[in-house]
């Protein structure tokens, strides 16, 4: 989710498993498993599911998501929102009146 938080993860289970080295929460968004091949993370994981809260975002979807979208754009289309200005092109010297310096 946008925001979440990872709010459980069962760590002694999921070091008990085989070939996990390690199994911690990130930044308190992201629950982290360390093993000596993927597969044996991957098991741990749908073992023991970490659990997320849904955080300030969580009510979302893609029906509304699209919605904002969409508004942006037409309001950009409309200029009700301002352009960015115009990238600034530097001329480029096709030759060098001097040797550069090494």
């Amino acid at each position: 989710t946008f925001g979440g938080r990872c709010t459980k993860l069962d760590v002694e289970a999921i070091a008990k498993r085989p070939g996990v080295k390690s199994a911690y929460i990130l930044n308190q968004d992201t629950a982290v498993v360390v093993a000596e091949r993927w597969w044996q993370a991957e098991s741990a994981l749908r073992e023991h599911p970490p659990g997320f809260d849904a955080g300030p975002r969580g009510s979302g979807n893609t029906a509304d998501m699209r919605a904002t979208l969409k508004r942006a754009l037409d309001r950009s289309i409309s200029g009700e929102l301002p352009r960015p200005p115009r990238p600034r092109v530097v001329p480029q010297p096709t030759t060098a009146k001097e040797p550069l310096a090494p």
